[in-house]
């Protein structure tokens, strides 16, 4: 029987949910009860309760989308990712005015970044100066639509016209139409708790989560810098866990990379040309494999190796399974033949041959306890040519 905190539960999170777990299953239903890294969805016919470490992603299906636009992006020191409408600052504390109304004070000891301009083509001289490791605050001035310099000084007080700005002991106002944005210098500390799950919700904020609990149908957030905040679940779009649970293996660098021409020795130009690619494919577009009838499949995670390559990875946690899909590029029109062998800890855990007539497939390998993974695309009968392979998705999963 429910109790009567569980009935509550389900009459406020009403809304549907789809749940994808970590074995590609998917299932929908109404979220019941989230705590102590347990989840309880109600189906059709039953209630089923998931640890955290099955999942992959909770999404809601028909999310209601925000109307109001953000002037300030800000980005805290533990990643998280606010959208606002409202930034000040008075003695080191943060007044963010988010999109949905809330106030919230915030110390600038938790925060990284502020941006007071709309993404455009500034976006990566803006990502580079918020992220480059910095000995001071910083100012990012907008020379033109272009280009942006920057200063070091020291944050004082912000209003909504001005940056107080300390430079060569002397403060001056300045005026926050010119700029940019802001970074805030911490000195090295202890890293910041680890998140569980990533929050998605519909104002564009990303709450990364170091706890989580669901309390009269609102989550009741602690992020991974001690920040406690309270989303409805109706403000929810989505609940990623695949940082805790997933890695990407085009997200981790190779303990070793060989690649070994067929006929000859390799030189650094060849090196680069044939060597793996990461979430690209050789044709410098997203990885393809093609489906019976032509049906293109396009991936945005994965490597694109070459033959002869091998691979060697040092797997440092304890992950329990390696998945992918594969297959030739679709742009190798059926041509191309390589011998795929994946290895672990020197033990063959993989060997198939395949072709750019084959259509592609899925494996799922046991790598528990394993230390050394080798993936080794080898020459087939086609002797290197259009021997691209795909091996899209490819990740390990605890």
């Amino acid at each position: 029987m429910w109790s009567l905190a569980a009935t509550t539960l389900l009459f406020l999170a009403s809304d549907d949910l789809q749940v994808t777990l970590l074995s590609g299953n998917e299932v929908s239903g109404q979220l019941v009860a989230l705590e102590n890294g347990i989840i309880s969805l109600k189906g059709r016919d039953s209630v089923q309760e998931y640890s955290f470490s099955e999942l992959l992603t909770i999404t809601r299906l028909a999310g209601r989308k925000r109307s109001a636009k953000p002037n300030v992006w800000i980005e805290l020191t533990d990643g998280c990712k606010l959208t606002a409408k409202g930034f000040s600052v008075k003695k080191r504390i943060a007044e963010v005015t988010l999109l949905h109304g809330e106030r919230r004070k915030i110390s600038t000891r938790l925060i990284r970044a502020v941006r007071f301009q709309p993404p455009s083509a500034t976006d990566a001289q803006w990502t580079r100066i918020a992220h480059r490791k910095v000995t001071a605050d910083v100012i990012a001035i907008r020379v033109d639509d272009n280009v942006l310099d920057e200063l070091d000084g020291i944050l004082h007080d912000i209003d909504v016209d001005t940056v107080h700005f300390e430079l060569d002991e002397e403060t001056v106002p300045v005026e926050r139409l010119r700029l940019e944005g802001v970074v805030y210098f911490h000195p090295p500390g202890a890293s910041d708790a680890k998140p569980v799950a990533q929050l998605l919700d519909v104002y564009g904020n990303l709450w990364n989560a170091q706890s989580l609990v669901l309390r009269s149908g609102d989550l009741h957030i602690t992020t991974s810098g001690a920040l406690n905040y309270k989303l409805p679940l109706v403000d929810l779009a989505k609940i990623d866990f695949s940082s805790e649970n997933l890695t990407y293996l085009s997200d981790l660098d190779p303990d070793s990379v060989t690649w070994t021409p067929f006929v000859g020795k390799p030189d650094p130009l060849a090196k680069a040309l044939f060597g793996p690619r990461r979430d690209r494919s050789f044709s410098g577009g997203l990885l393809q494999l093609s489906k019976p009838g032509g049906r293109e499949l396009e991936y945005r995670k994965g490597l694109a190796i070459q033959s002869r390559t091998q691979l060697v990875y040092r797997l440092t946690e304890q992950f329990q399974r390696f998945k992918a899909t594969v297959g030739l590029d679709h742009r190798t029109r059926g041509r191309g033949n390589v011998d795929l062998v994946i290895l672990g800890n020197r033990r063959e855990l993989l060997r198939k041959t395949v072709t750019g007539l084959m259509e592609p497939f899925d494996f799922d390998l046991d790598i528990s306890g394993i230390q050394r993974l080798t993936i080794l695309v080898d020459y087939g009968k086609g002797k290197g040519i259009q021997d691209h392979l795909n091996l899209c998705n490819a990740r390990i999963t605890k």
